[in-house]
Order: C-alpha cells, then structure tokens, then sequence
C-alpha cells in the first residue's frame, strides 16, 4: 500500500517530506526515475516521518512512493 506522485525536474533540488503531517503513521519515501531506479529513499528524518531531497534533471520524470514503515496504512 502506498501512494504515487509524479515531478518533473527542473534542475534544482527537489524535497518531498511527510514533516508536516499532523497523523502518527510512520511514513517512508522512495523517490525512482523513470527507468525505476531508485535514486534515494528515507526513513524517519523527523519523528517517524520522512524526507528526501535531491538534484533533479531538467525535464526528467520522477515518481515518489510514500508508504506506511512495514506495509503500515493510514492518513499522512
């Protein structure tokens, strides 16, 4: 279980975070290409919640998985 987003670079840095939730769930994030390779991936950057930045390519496609830690479901 989880949630998919999509980002297009534009050649900065990127952050997705879970930071902000007000919920309890422990969250992780995986952020992969468009070739599905996974380029960075968090857990627990601020209290059970999650949070990755990084260096995006000009127009290139990222997908960002957000999911409960151990398959967890819930509201973040």
């Amino acid at each position: 279980p989880g949630a998919w987003y999509s980002v297009i670079g534009n050649g900065k840095t990127i952050t997705a975070s879970t930071c902000g939730s007000p919920t309890g769930l422990d969250t992780q994030i995986s952020v992969l290409t468009s070739e599905s390779l996974c380029i960075d991936g968090n857990d627990d950057f601020c209290s059970g919640k999650s949070q990755v930045a990084w260096s995006s390519n000009a127009d290139e496609i990222y997908y960002v998985h957000v999911h409960g830690k151990d398959g967890a479901e819930g509201t973040f």
